[in-house]
C-alpha cells in the first residue's frame, strides 16, 4: 500500500509490520503543522491497509519527539483559525489511534 503523507512522517512496511517514522529529527521531531496534519491522517490509511497487523511508531534521529513546534504554536496567538484546526486534528489523533490500538 502507498502512503500518502508529507516526508515530515514515513511508513516502511516490512511484512504485517508497519513502521510509523517521525521525520524531523533535525528540530527533534517536534510536531509542526504538517507533521500533526500526517499524525491525524497517518490512522485512516493504517487501517486502511488490509496487510498491516502491528503498527510501530518511532522517531528519526536521537529523540522520539521533543512535542510541539513552539514557532508553530505561538503561531495560534495571531491566527484563530489555524489553533482550531489544530485542536480539531488533535481530537481525531486521539480518536483515530485510540481505535487503533482497539483492533
Amino acid at each position: 500500500m502507498r502512503y500518502e503523507l508529507p516526508d515530515a512522517l514515513t511508513v516502511e512496511c516490512e511484512g504485517p509490520v508497519r513502521i510509523v517514522t517521525i521525520n524531523r529529527p533535525e528540530e527533534l521531531n517536534a510536531v509542526d503543522q504538517d507533521l500533526h496534519w500526517a499524525i491525524a491522517h497517518v490512522w485512516r490509511q493504517l487501517a486502511a491497509d488490509t496487510d498491516a497487523a502491528v503498527v510501530i511508531l518511532t522517531g528519526a534521529g536521537r529523540a522520539f519527539s521533543a512535542g510541539g513546534d513552539l514557532d508553530w504554536i505561538t503561531s495560534f496567538l495571531d491566527d484563530p483559525v489555524a489553533r482550531d484546526e489544530s485542536v480539531r486534528e488533535g481530537a481525531e489523533i486521539i480518536e483515530r489511534c485510540s481505535a487503533s490500538l482497539c483492533l
